[in-house]
C-alpha cells in the first residue's frame, strides 16, 4: 500500500490526503530505518538473508532505463539492469519517483559502470 501511495485515486479528498500524509511520514521513517540497517551490514549478513549481491568486479556495465509511461504504482516500471562480463543480464523493476534517487546514488559510487538509456 505505500508503494502505490503515489498513484491512489483521490475517492474522498480528507480521506485520501490524510492517509497519504501518514503514509509518507511512515515510509521516511521506516526507509531511514532500513538504510541506516543496509549501511552496518557485512557482505556475509547480507547473503544470509536471501538478498542477492553482486560485487562490482562482477559487472561490466548497470543500466537505468526510464519510461514516459511509468508512473507509480502503474504496471509500467522503469529498469535497473546489471550486466555480467559474460553477457548475462539481471533486470529490476524500481518505482519511478525511486529511479533517480538510485541513479544518483549508484552514479556518485560507480560512474564508470552506469550508463542511463
Amino acid at each position: 500500500m505505500l508503494a502505490m501511495r503515489y498513484s491512489l485515486p483521490p475517492f474522498f479528498p480528507p480521506l485520501h490526503t490524510n492517509f497519504v500524509g501518514w503514509a509518507s511520514q511512515y515510509d521516511k521513517v521506516l526507509r531511514a530505518r532500513i538504510e541506516h540497517k543496509l549501511q552496518n551490514l557485512t557482505d556475509s549478513e547480507l547473503r544470509s538473508g536471501g538478498n542477492t549481491i553482486f560485487l562490482t568486479c562482477q559487472l561490466s556495465s548497470i543500466t537505468f532505463k526510464g519510461s514516459k509511461f511509468a508512473l507509480a504504482g502503474s504496471l509500467i516500471t522503469p529498469d535497473v539492469t546489471f550486466e555480467m562480463p559474460d553477457g548475462k543480464k539481471k533486470k529490476f523493476g524500481i518505482e519511478g519517483p525511486d529511479l533517480e534517487n538510485a541513479w544518483n546514488q549508484m552514479y556518485l559510487l560507480y560512474p564508470n559502470l552506469c550508463k542511463a538509456i
